[in-house]
């Protein structure tokens, strides 16, 4: 049970940035820090897939920062955030041997509590400090990464 409030967290950081939390998964599991070893989540540690995430961590960072691109809150980055919070969901449950399918659940409820806190707390610091945007979002990237690390080292798995 532990382990599904974690992925909520973790899925909460989906919100912020869908591939950020993607790329430090695969990372860790192709590292063995994830224990997927042997399950049908073992995908998430191949190389390829690691270097996928982290290229498309890197564009979603650097897009994100431009001032058309559109917000997370649009059918596609709901989309793309609850598919990665199932993803990831899925797997973390896996590894801390709870049943997938509640993982699966956890991870898009958090991706969507993420995603909706995101975007009105981005809305509520540009807003009230009249500061640009960019500044915001680079905030973004440093809690997110906060964030995956913090559940990283206190989830049970």
């Amino acid at each position: 049970m532990v382990v599904l409030l974690w992925i909520i967290i973790f899925g909460v950081m989906i919100g912020f940035r869908s591939m950020l939390p993607m790329a430090l998964l695969s990372w860790g599991a192709w590292r063995g820090q994830i224990p997927v070893a042997g399950t049908k989540f073992a995908f998430i540690g191949n190389p390829w897939l690691l270097t996928l995430f982290i290229l498309l961590a890197i564009a979603e960072i650097g897009l994100d920062k431009w001032p058309g691109t559109p917000n997370r809150t649009m059918p596609a980055g709901i989309s793309v955030r609850a598919l990665m919070g199932a993803l990831a969901g899925a797997t973390l449950a896996v590894a801390g041997l709870e049943m997938w399918w509640k993982g699966l659940g956890a991870g898009v409820l958090g991706a969507l509590i993420g995603t909706v806190l995101g975007y009105s707390l981005r809305q509520y610091f540009v807003d009230s400090f009249r500061c640009k945007d960019f500044y915001v979002a680079l905030g973004e990237d440093i809690v997110t990464l906060i964030g995956v690390h913090w559940v990283f080292t206190h989830i049970p798995l």
